[in-house]
């Protein structure tokens, strides 16, 4: 049933811009599937495991932690004075606003899907959870395709709403002028370009593991149509972690650090126009995207700075404000804590890798390139391929090292 359940849910979990019930909130395919996941999980008696449900507890037992942390600072720790913070749902700054539960039923996705891969992925699972990314990557590709020839997109597909009054649409058609032709910017089913490379970036990474090199280049031009600062931060860290720690020998390091510094050379004077409005104009505050994200992070920590020990420490509970950088949301809402904990359970496979292990290695050099372009580009915890990944990197880590204990130990005897 585990098995059968997964399978499913790998290929609708990367879709985040169409709902089940257009109503409701969170209700996509891949939230819904999560949240339910326990239920499956339980009524499989055989292949209950208590890794699992450890998992699951220590969430629930850490979330309170810091919920009743957080709440009784703005009780009694006079933390209640937002400032400049700009919180998910306008109003007061007031101990166990609505936005805790509804947050935190997103982050529990993430969660549920970490857990489950971690504690059940198997290699069989592989061809469903790379046509789940191909699924998404088409998807953009044709819409990506239909409105370079009508000048249309497939906006009808997604719908999914944001905003108070649910006025703003959750699939943003952005376009870029692209050597004198305005095209669409890929995002497929995922909302936006940037919410796209942070998707399907992990699909690359896991077909470069695998070594199911063709698809990985095929979701390598699926990203460079998007267009995203995101995608070319990863791409920039990604390629520098793989080439200082997993290519051999100084010259076949030389040989692909000149590959990487040319395939930058060749896009920067081929779309230097592109880049330019990209990257430069946002770092200079040229555009409207650079110049709110400067000042959003300033304001968040400015507000952080000034907060008592608590606040720091503890936060002022999750889901109140919603930064444009993972760091500022983390130390908003859960604290210093908040923040090492969350880059210890990115980190934490990291000290079991083996580079014997291909799979595990690149994988891991991947989930640390997400974890960057989380914590700097792209705040967004409950897009679940995140979490699958990470899950499957967990697993692999953790059976790699059971096998050499138990190859260790067969050597003693």
């Amino acid at each position: 049933m585990i098995d059968k359940y997964t399978k499913l849910f790998a290929l609708v979990l990367p879709i985040t811009s169409i709902l089940l019930i257009p109503q409701i909130q969170g209700t996509t395919p891949g939230l819904v599937m999560a949240l339910f996941s326990p239920f499956i999980v339980l009524s499989a008696k055989k292949n209950n495991n208590r890794y699992y449900w450890h998992g699951i507890i220590v969430f629930v037992v850490l979330f309170l932690i810091f919920l009743f942390a957080s709440q009784l600072t703005l009780i009694f720790g006079g933390g209640g004075q937002k400032g400049d913070l700009i919180l998910i749902r306008p109003g007061p700054l007031e101990p166990m606003r609505v936005t805790i539960i509804t947050q935190g039923l997103y982050l529990a996705s993430g969660y549920l899907t970490f857990i489950l891969f971690a504690a059940y992925y198997s290699k069989e699972w592989d061809g469903f959870i790379i046509a789940g990314g191909l699924l998404l990557a088409t998807i953009g590709v044709a819409e990506w395709s239909y409105f370079l020839a009508t000048g249309n997109d497939f906006g009808f597909i997604s719908n999914r709403t944001f905003g108070e009054g649910l006025e703003g649409s959750g699939s943003a058609v952005q376009r870029i002028t692209l050597m004198g032709r305005t095209v669409l910017r890929l995002k497929s089913l995922t909302g936006e370009p940037s919410m796209y490379a942070l998707t399907v970036f992990p699909f690359m990474v896991f077909c470069i593991a695998r070594r199911k090199l063709m698809i990985g280049a095929y979701f390598l031009i699926t990203l460079l149509l998007s267009t995203s600062t995101a995608a070319l931060l990863a791409f920039v860290v990604f390629g520098l972690m793989m080439i200082i720690f997993f290519t051999k020998g100084i010259a076949s390091k030389m040989m692909y650090f000149t590959l990487l510094l040319l395939f930058f050379g060749a896009l920067t004077l081929a779309f230097k126009d592109v880049l330019g409005k990209m990257v430069v104009e946002k770092l200079m505050l040229e555009n409207v995207s650079g110049f709110d994200r400067f000042y959003n992070i300033r304001y968040n920590f400015e507000y952080w700075l000034k907060s008592n020990l608590a606040i720091k420490l503890f936060g002022i509970g999750w889901g109140t404000i919603r930064s444009t950088d993972m760091i500022m949301t983390l130390l908003i809402n859960s604290g210093l804590f908040g923040l090492v904990a969350w880059m210890y359970l990115f980190l934490k496979p990291t000290i079991k890798i083996v580079k014997k292990d291909r799979t595990a290695f690149v994988l891991n050099l991947g989930m640390i390139t997400v974890l960057i372009m989380l914590l700097v580009a792209v705040s967004e915890y409950a897009y679940l391929t995140t979490w699958m990944f990470l899950g499957i990197l967990y697993n692999i880590t953790n059976s790699t090292l059971s096998i050499d204990i138990e190859r260790e130990c067969s050597y003693a005897e």
